[in-house]
């Protein structure tokens, strides 16, 4: 089965959306958002790609993200006229948030398989948690979920390079070369679908490595930091709250 980058953009939209489904928010759909880098013409005959078609590039790309001990990754679009933002270092561990605007955020603790999440109050209240009572005892508090709870899978995903790379580099055909840019102050060659909008960018080097996958109307995805140390601590025992109990 043939994949478009858009393709893998919904794939990977629909995991962020986990953390809105886990919070019963608003459901996700179509999305939009724009951004490009600054094109430059042409890669020259010299470049370290220009031996490699694009598909080629892409496979060697993706493979790469899938290695990686860490990776930082941002992203902003819209579902259903909210915005998204995800700001997140994944890898073995992992940390950051998930902001729905109008909705809250929810910050992310990874370490190995052990999974922390801190609704703030805005988030508990958009999930239908009125009770005042309630509300006080978990305000300011992470949540430890359950190993069992299958509502999570979208969570664990959004912490793994791996996962990003099967997304977006599975059967990828058909891809042609659209010239350089500079992404994330980085000179990055683009590669794209001839009549799909979206676009991957990745490091002008023999060892590619995605910088941006912006699928146009559909949302953006950045990629900077690879390899970098990520320090990720437990939150005090006594900031933690055992999840089963309030239906984590």
């Amino acid at each position: 089965m043939h994949r478009s980058l858009s393709d893998g953009w919904h794939a990977a939209a629909a995991a962020i959306c986990g953390a809105a489904i886990l919070a019963g928010t608003a459901a996700c759909g179509a999305s939009s958002a724009s951004s490009s880098g600054t094109s430059v013409p042409a890669t020259p005959s010299a470049s370290p790609l220009a031996g490699l078609t694009a598909d080629q590039i892409a496979s060697k790309a993706f493979a790469d993200l899938a290695s990686v001990s860490s990776v930082h990754l941002a992203d902003s679009v819209v579902q259903s006229g909210q915005a998204l933002v995800l700001d997140l270092t994944i890898g073995t561990d992992c940390r950051g948030t998930v902001e729905m605007s109008g909705e809250g955020t929810l910050k992310l603790l990874r370490i190995g398989k052990n999974l922390w999440i801190k609704p703030d109050s805005k988030f508990w209240k958009s999930a239908g948690v009125s009770d005042s009572a309630l509300l006080s005892a978990v305000s300011g508090k992470y949540i430890r979920p359950s190993a069992k709870d299958s509502d999570l899978r979208g969570l664990q995903m959004l912490c793994n390079p791996s996962w990003y790379a099967s997304e977006f580099g599975q059967k990828l055909t058909g891809l042609v070369k659209d010239g350089t840019s500079t992404v994330s102050g980085q000179r990055a060659l683009g590669i794209r679908e001839p009549g799909d909008p979206g676009i991957a960018y990745v490091t002008f080097s023999a060892r590619p490595e995605p910088l941006r996958l912006n699928a146009g109307s559909s949302g953006l995805l950045n990629f900077t930091g690879y390899n970098a140390p990520v320090l990720v601590s437990p939150p005090p025992s006594g900031e933690v709250l055992d999840g089963t109990k309030y239906g984590f």
